[in-house]
């Protein structure tokens, strides 16, 4: 069930343009974009594991679109900058690391819907750990404009929720393995080739699932490292 307070207008983002960076808040603030359009995009990953819904399929490509415009838009601003090679790196490091996040979200969706898979317990369970772990990632990067050290808290909380995340992966396969029971599987039938394909395609979208919550712990490594200079 879609639920009001998780839609959103797909065309909303901010305005691509090119700005100086005079000092490394104003990197945050277009990091801070990023995570924002991250958020909108798992909001939708998590719409389309409740419903479903093939149309969102595209929605989502078009929300991957616009993320690579703002992911362009930030290294082109970072370019013409005059900053340390520490800040850069920092700054370069974040960009890339959300940018991936999203790529995974946007994989998830449409190899699910190509794949005809319909979402379970355990692909629902991570999602949601992944909407809790983007939102963190956003307060985090946010923080980082006004009092950059309180953001190690959320950098450690996005850690528990990755390997939360993980463990969700690994009792989906042991699940998966378990109902589909795939040594016994008749390989001579069309019911065991069915089963043996559904638990390989299973196994695919909980891979893509674990990459997504990879890049949301690398994004919180990133938080991490950058808040810990102001300690």
């Amino acid at each position: 069930m879609t639920h009001p307070s998780n839609t959103f207008p797909v065309n909303r983002m901010p305005p691509i343009v090119t700005q100086l960076l005079p000092y490394s808040s104003g990197f945050y603030g277009l990091i801070m974009d990023q995570c924002t359009h991250t958020r909108e995009m798992i909001i939708l990953l998590e719409t389309f594991v409740q419903t479903g819904e093939p149309a969102l399929v595209e929605q989502m490509q078009e929300l991957e679109t616009r993320g690579e415009e703002l992911r362009v838009r930030n290294l082109d601003s970072l370019n013409p900058s005059v900053v340390c090679a520490a800040d850069r790196e920092d700054f370069l490091r974040a960009c890339h690391a959300v940018d991936e996040l999203q790529g995974y979200l946007c994989d998830i969706v449409v190899e699910m819907d190509h794949l005809g898979i319909k979402a379970d317990w355990h692909m629902l369970e991570m999602t949601v750990q992944l909407r809790h772990a983007v939102d963190l990632m956003c307060v985090g990067f946010q923080k980082l404009t006004t009092c950059p050290i309180e953001a190690t808290h959320e950098a450690e909380l996005i850690f528990n929720l990755r390997k939360s995340i993980e463990k969700s992966f690994r009792a989906g396969l042991v699940h998966l393995v378990s109902m589909n029971e795939p040594n016994q599987a008749d390989l001579h039938s069309s019911t065991g080739i069915h089963q043996l394909f559904n638990l390989f395609k299973r196994r695919e979208i909980y891979q893509l699932f674990r990459e997504a919550s990879l890049k949301v712990g690398s994004s919180g490594k990133v938080l991490h490292e950058i808040a810990l200079q102001f300690k």
